[in-house]
């Protein structure tokens, strides 16, 4: 049942990205047996096919404007990491991404078992990259209740409004700064930095 189905999914929303589902199949038939429903083998490896097409697309074809923007960070200094909350699955393909050789870290969730907004993912990048947390830009598109996390362990956020334009749970008394397209983004970063 589809209700079910969606009710188990936000239930196990942390378990999944914690890595705690080790492939999109094995969390699907989790799934499926949960709900006492019979696993249909040719629908699960189709579906995971498709799966699997979605997600290669979705970290190997990168917009040529985030490569450009990468790039002239690095080459101006500044040290640049990637926190993001995936499942194991979703980062199949992640040394094919060509974001992967331009940053210095990426810290995924189910990669050391924290997600954001919890602290300690936040925390461990700075950590990894051996910066203080009131020193970092981070930059997001507000999902998971990424931003008000970011900016509780002392971080500047800014919304990435050009890439998902979302309403933000921002009880803060100073204004979410955001970016409604990537070209002024640079700019924000560097006025957020106090470059």
């Amino acid at each position: 049942p589809l209700d079910g189905a969606r009710a188990w999914w936000k239930a196990t929303v942390r378990d999944r990205m914690a890595g705690l589902f080790p492939t999109y199949e094995e969390t699907l038939r989790q799934m499926v047996t949960s709900l006492g429903a019979a696993v249909d083998e040719l629908v699960l490896a189709d579906i995971c096919r498709d799966r699997f097409a979605d997600k290669r697309s979705y970290l190997v074809d990168i917009d040529v404007e985030v490569l450009d923007l990468l790039a002239h960070l690095k080459r101006t200094g500044w040290t640049v990491a990637i926190v993001s909350n995936a499942t194991p699955d979703e980062l199949v393909f992640w040394e094919d991404c060509p974001i992967a050789p331009m940053v210095d870290d990426a810290v995924f969730s189910c990669r050391v078992g924290a997600m954001k907004p919890e602290p300690e993912i936040y925390l461990l990048a700075c950590e990894r990259l051996g910066v203080v947390a009131d020193e970092v830009v981070f930059v997001g598109d507000g999902g998971f209740n990424e931003l008000p996390g970011a900016a509780a362990v002392g971080m500047r956020p800014i919304q990435a409004r050009w890439y998902r334009d979302r309403e933000v749970d921002w009880d803060l008394e100073v204004e979410l700064p955001g970016s409604a397209s990537l070209g002024g983004l640079l700019s924000l970063i560097e006025r957020e930095a106090g470059k």
